[in-house]
Order: C-alpha cells, then structure tokens, then sequence
C-alpha cells in the first residue's frame, strides 16, 4: 500500500451487507478504488441467504491489501440498526461512512468530504448528491443538493432532500449521542432527527459523492412499513409543539406511495391528513403527491 500523509486522518467505512450478491462486489470496488488512501474496510453479512459471502471471499487478498486495516464479519441475522452499531462500536477512524451493499461511491467520494470537514471543524455530517442507477450500473439521474445547513424542525417536518448514501460524519461526536436503535426500520431519519437535536450540524454541499441503485427489492418501497417506522420514531418527541403536523406530514408521503398501489386509498389517507392540518397545502409534500397522483403509472413505477 502506498505511503500515507501523516495528516490524513482515518477513515472507517462500513458496508453492511444483506442479500446483494450480485451487486456486492461493485460496492467493493468503489471502496478499493477511492483516491483517499487512509481507509479502513470493515464489511458485516447480516445473515446473507445468497452468495454473498463467497463473493466478499474472492475479495479477501484485494482488500487485506489495499485497506490499513480490514474486517469480515459474517453473522446471523439482526437488521440494519444494529448491524450500524455494529459498525460504529468496531471501527477506529476519525471520520465514517457506510454503503450498502447496492450502491456505489464515486471514485473522489471520500477525499472530497475529508477535505470538507477538515477545513470546517464544526461540520458534524455531511451530504452531498447522488446519481441513480439500475441493475445494470446505468445512470438513470442525478439529484444535486444546494449548500445549506440543516436543522432539528427540517428534518421532523421532512423538508429536506439529503441521500443517506452520501452521509460521512464524526465518529466520536454519533458515539457520543448514542448511535442507533436496534430494530428502528427508518434508521437515517431516525439518525438526523437524534443528531439534530443534540446540537450537531449537518450540512449538505453541492458536490455529487456517490450512486443509488433502484430496483425492485429496495427497502425504500416497503411503504406500510416505513410509515409505522416514522410513527415511533415520532413518538418520542410527543412533547414537541410540531408533534401533530409532524405526523401528519408522514401520513401524506406515506400516501404518496399508496398511489402506487391503489389511488383510491391514496386519496383517503391524503384527505384525512390535509383535513387535520390545512396548512399542509403550502407544505411542499402537498404538491409532490399531486405531482405524483397525475404521472401515468409507467412513469410512477420508476420513482
């Protein structure tokens, strides 16, 4: 491995892994090929049901080689939020990021926001754009965020676009608040929500860092279920005076992927929301449904 510059600090980056084995080994890669050399990898099968063991396997010399310091751990199943934990408690960095086994970093992912925070210590995590993929690697689009630093109320009111594949963040500042919750299905809102109100910034800049890949077995689609999750997440800010408009708000992009299944239902859980809190109309989440409800159902299956 290439000498370091004695003023790059480490960087962890944790892949936890789960069913992608076809996909895994380009996650690798994008990880290997990184123009920032201080890494660790640490990667955790969460109980894998296909190849994706034997495919991390074939990669074990490559990565022993290229990363400072290299972990595999292959396991039972225990979901998403504790297999993060996992991670964080394991790793040894300045500086984390994790990808899923999906998605793919750009090549200057992780130099670009090393440089960034570096030179803004008072950034706690950072996001950046990203480009949408297929099955086959093909950009479909790329979603570029503004520069602006977020706030506790922007993220309960879910006025915000930041892609949790681009997040990097202090891992001594995460530890401090706690981590994750082992079980909780929404784990970046969850996360930001956390992170946010104990104070820490979150900022996104302009830069595109890495890839998203849609198809149909993401957990993203997985609506009924993300909407429980929000719902007791939401739960422990009770006391919060935007409490009510918070859940409402959830209740409406919920809706707004119930139009994928049936618009009539759609309507009734949109109209049920809007009802409680008329205000909703200036909310941007109302007119993203009304974009959404009028697409045609071959352009609605892409979202």
């Amino acid at each position: 491995m290439e000498d370091l510059m004695p003023s790059s600090p480490l960087v962890s980056v944790l892949i936890p892994s789960y069913n992608h084995g076809g996909f895994i080994k380009e996650a690798i890669v994008s990880v290997i090929n990184q123009s920032y050399k201080n890494i660790e990898l640490i990667i955790i099968d969460d109980g894998s049901l296909d190849n994706s063991v034997d495919v991390i396997n074939e990669m074990l010399e490559q990565c022993e080689s290229r990363f400072v310091n290299f972990q595999l751990i292959a396991r039972a199943n225990k979901g998403l939020s504790a297999t993060l934990n996992e991670g964080l408690n394991r790793s040894k960095g300045k500086y984390f990021t994790s990808l899923a086994s999906d998605d793919v970093f750009l090549p200057n992912k992780v130099e670009q926001q090393v440089n960034v925070m570096e030179a803004n210590p008072y950034i706690d995590m950072l996001f950046g754009g990203m480009q949408v993929i297929d099955d086959s690697s093909l950009v479909l689009k790329t979603y570029n965020v503004p520069e602006r630093v977020y706030e506790f109320n922007d993220f309960i009111l879910q006025d915000y676009f930041l892609p949790s594949v681009t997040l990097m963040y202090r891992l001594d500042r995460v530890l401090s608040i706690g981590g994750y919750e082992d079980n909780i299905a929404v784990d970046d809102w969850y996360m930001w929500l956390k992170a946010s109100s104990a104070g820490l910034k979150l900022k996104s800049v302009p830069q595109v860092f890495s890839q998203y890949r849609r198809h149909e077995n993401n957990f993203s689609k997985q609506a009924e279920a993300m909407w429980r999750s929000k719902l007791l997440i939401l739960a422990s800010y009770k006391q919060h005076p935007l409490y009510e408009l918070a859940v409402s708000i959830s209740k409406i992009i919920y809706a707004g992927e119930l139009i994928k299944l049936s618009r009539r239902k759609a309507l009734k859980v949109f109209w049920n929301a809007l009802k409680k809190h008329p205000s909703l109309i200036r909310h941007r989440r109302f007119y993203v449904f009304w974009i959404k409800f009028f697409l045609p159902k071959s352009k609605l299956r892409a979202l």
